[in-house]
């Protein structure tokens, strides 16, 4: 949510306050709607190392189903901004999402190989008292699948990352980047 010159600020005061080695690296978090364009331009041109983004999926569908605030084309379109600046891109890729299919998760994944990012897969978990769970008990969600069809689901996810070329480097992180690893 920090603007891009808030966030070189950011950055500028932790460098000049904190003792860093020569493998020091700046990481951005956000998502395609607080990582607009212009932003993205500003800091790669700092320089910027990584920007993790959190994409979820890239199903419209369920991305409208979670209220996540811009389409799929719109991650797609920041991510190769980013690329063709040179930055190293993670996307956060969710799994056994309400109403996601197998289909569905393969594309993703499919989609995320594609782009050549870094990928964490992450499993949803429904917190108590959320909108989503309030969601899912008011019927106006699919629930998520059950304990065996989300371990399909991640053993999906590693046979795809594995057979492209990523190394698991933590139970969520895949990675062809080699210092990653």
């Amino acid at each position: 949510v920090l603007t891009a010159e808030q966030m070189i600020d950011l950055i500028d005061f932790c460098k000049e306050r904190f003792n860093t080695n020569k493998e020091y690296f700046s990481k951005v978090t956000g998502s395609s709607k607080t990582l607009a364009l212009p932003k993205i331009d500003k800091l790669a041109a700092y320089g910027v190392y990584e920007m993790d983004m959190g994409a979820q999926t890239f199903d419209d569908k369920i991305r409208k189903l979670l209220c996540l605030p811009d389409s799929a084309a719109d991650v797609e379109k920041a991510i190769r901004h980013a690329r063709k600046l040179d930055l190293c891109v993670c996307v956060d890729l969710m799994y056994n999402l309400p109403g996601q299919t197998m289909e569905s998760w393969v594309s993703t994944l499919k989609k995320a190989i594609e782009l050549d990012v870094e990928i964490d897969a992450y499993s949803l978990h429904v917190d108590p008292g959320t909108v989503l769970e309030k969601m899912i008990k008011a019927g106006k969600s699919p629930p998520p699948g059950d304990t065996e069809f989300e371990r399909q689901l991640y053993l999906t996810a590693y046979k795809m990352l594995t057979d492209a070329g990523y190394k698991a480097v933590g139970h969520d992180r895949f990675s062809r980047v080699e210092w990653h690893m």
